[in-house]
């Protein structure tokens, strides 16, 4: 199945993008009043969306698939390569959401973490780099890191992850 067809498969409700809708009244962010014919203005521009969506070049679409690819798979790569860390190759998300408890109790950065969340605020006070702990998902001793940022930033993120990693 291509990207046209997984597009249309993913339009979910056709009123959406329907100007039969009768939507007579509401509110803007602001509070203020909204009439008719405002509502019938954002559905023409939603239809033309729509319709740009589904008929337009996909040339963006599978260039950045291939970059999210290629992204997913250096992270993992990467990760595994960290002693102490192991990572499953994500099938379809943004992140990796590596076991780091290999690391924690070890001395990294002058500090002695016991838990991801810890090993998370370590992680940004001596490197500089953002994790979310494995807590906050019910998951200890794992964090989410995204790879939802440029191929450069992401090697040198995990290279001074490494590094950390190697002179404790």
């Amino acid at each position: 199945m291509d990207c046209r067809e997984r597009r249309r498969e993913d339009v979910r409700d056709d009123r959406l993008a329907s100007g039969l809708d009768d939507q007579c009244a509401g509110r803007d962010g602001r509070g203020d009043q909204l009439s008719k014919s405002d509502h019938v203005e954002h559905l023409e521009h939603l239809q033309r969306a729509a319709v740009a969506a589904l008929t337009g070049d996909l040339l963006a679409v599978e260039e950045m698939r291939e970059a999210f690819d290629r992204r997913r798979k250096i992270m993992a790569s990467m990760l595994n390569a960290i002693d102490g860390v192991h990572c499953a190759l994500p099938d379809g998300a943004f992140y990796c959401f590596p076991d780091v408890s290999g690391l924690l109790g070890r001395p990294l950065g002058g500090r002695v973490a016991t838990s991801s969340s810890e090993l998370a605020e370590v992680l940004l006070e001596t490197i500089q780099i953002a994790v979310v702990p494995g807590e906050a998902f019910g998951a200890p001793g794992f964090f989410r890191l995204s790879y939802a940022l440029g191929d450069d930033d992401l090697v040198e993120g995990l290279e001074r992850l490494a590094a950390l990693v190697v002179t404790g």
